[in-house]
């Protein structure tokens, strides 16, 4: 957005300038960025006012849609007035707008305004092409944030995994014993379920029975008596 501020400050030297974009509801403009230019007093045209940098900084993040922000047009806000331009795809598809100022002028010259116009066609399709970027990127980073967080559980798994198998080893070496399998409770503590193992007979994971009561194990079904 950097450019666009740079070329519109060339056009038209202010001290503010914020970057609005229409939302998804089409019902409010949201602060996308905003430029503020620090000028030696003696180097500030007319237009800007002495105290113009009251509020410059904290500009609203969202405003509600309307109609003053469609048409170019002298406008005033909070921090002061500004020179309102509406920004539209091929000059029809309203995206947002550029806020200018402050302006002390009552009338801008029509050089400047057209200028400020032709500026605005060429400035549109950019903004809107670095909005997507910038929604792409967003996107990028959640799934990475997610792709993060799979990994770590990932690895959680295997930590345990790990820790498993080795529980089955020393178990398996202090019992001087060749075969043998760990089964753990569930989280819904209601059965086991065989973690690990080693050297078990053919067909005996399938049949063993890890049943409370009645299975290989008789065990209470109600944990923690």
């Amino acid at each position: 957005y950097k450019t666009i501020f740079r070329i519109l400050s060339e056009i038209y030297p202010l001290q503010a300038y914020y970057l609005y974009a229409l939302d998804e509801t089409r019902q409010q403009l949201l602060l996308q960025s905003m430029n503020l230019i620090s000028q030696n007093k003696d180097d500030r045209q007319e237009m800007v006012p002495d105290n113009s940098e009251k509020n410059l900084s904290h500009p609203p993040l969202n405003l509600k849609l309307l109609d003053k922000y469609k048409e170019m047009n002298l406008i005033t806000e909070s921090e002061g007035k500004f020179l309102n331009i509406p920004l539209r795809i091929q000059d029809r598809e309203f995206i947002g707008i550029l806020l200018a100022g402050p302006v002390i002028e009552t009338k801008i010259k029509d050089r400047i305004l057209q200028q400020i116009r032709h500026f605005a066609l060429a400035a549109a399709p950019a903004v809107s092409t670095l909005k997507t970027v910038d929604s792409m990127e967003s996107k990028i980073r959640t799934l990475q944030s997610r792709t993060n967080i799979s990994q770590r559980m990932i690895g959680s798994a295997l930590e345990v995994n790990r820790f498993v198998d080795l529980l089955l080893d020393l178990a398996l070496t202090a019992s001087q014993s060749d075969a043998g399998f760990v089964a753990i409770l569930d989280d819904d503590k209601t059965k086991l379920s065989i973690r690990a193992h080693k050297n078990l007979p053919p067909g005996f994971l399938e049949n063993i029975n890890l049943q409370p009561q009645n299975g290989l194990f008789e065990w209470a079904s109600e944990f923690g008596e």
